[in-house]
């Protein structure tokens, strides 16, 4: 493989850069967010074997995340499925081996002298750090919007409330004739 590629991996039709985290079709950059890539990444480093579940897991979140794991990694497959044009039923690219895990069945063309490691961005171009900053910023702003908002209400004018009631006038009846 010429020196430029040496950080491309192929199967069918698709080829990823490693350096930039690209997947291509036929040269056309493709659309993969952070979760599907990062399956495939495992995927492609274990060809041929089976990646469990759980190993999945831990490469998608860590051990503090607390995440509806089966429906998380399951919508990570899904997307990279779609993403290849793969289909459960009958794959071509990821098999999936019920109760245990997935495995990538294509033919893999790797990097030159990486025949085992798969070794590239550990998440496409925007950081998994830049994503951690962004979701702790939000719950930052989260809360902080929860504590003006619960302030605010506090600071209302509460409606009058009756406590006692005094009778301030009487009524005289007239006798008529």
């Amino acid at each position: 493989m010429p020196p430029q590629n040496a950080s491309v991996c192929r199967f069918g039709v698709f080829e990823l850069d490693l350096r930039a985290a690209e997947l291509r079709k036929n040269g056309v950059k493709l659309r993969l967010q952070d979760q599907p890539y990062q399956v495939l990444l495992k995927l492609l480093e274990r060809h041929g074997e089976i990646v469990s579940r759980e190993e999945l897991r831990s490469i998608l979140w860590h051990e503090d995340t607390f995440v509806d794991f089966e429906t998380g990694l399951n919508t990570a497959i899904k997307r990279l499925r779609e993403t290849l044009g793969d289909s459960a039923d009958s794959p071509t690219f990821i098999e999936t081996l019920p109760r245990r895990g997935y495995r990538f069945i294509a033919t893999v063309e790797r990097p030159v002298g990486e025949e085992r490691r798969i070794s590239g961005p550990s998440s496409p171009p925007e950081s998994s750090a830049g994503k951690n900053l962004l979701k702790r910023n939000g719950v930052i702003a989260g809360v902080v919007l929860v504590l003006i908002c619960v302030a605010f209400w506090r600071s209302q004018p509460q409606a009058p409330t009756v406590t006692n009631i005094v009778r301030i006038t009487t009524t005289v009846r007239r006798r008529t004739r």
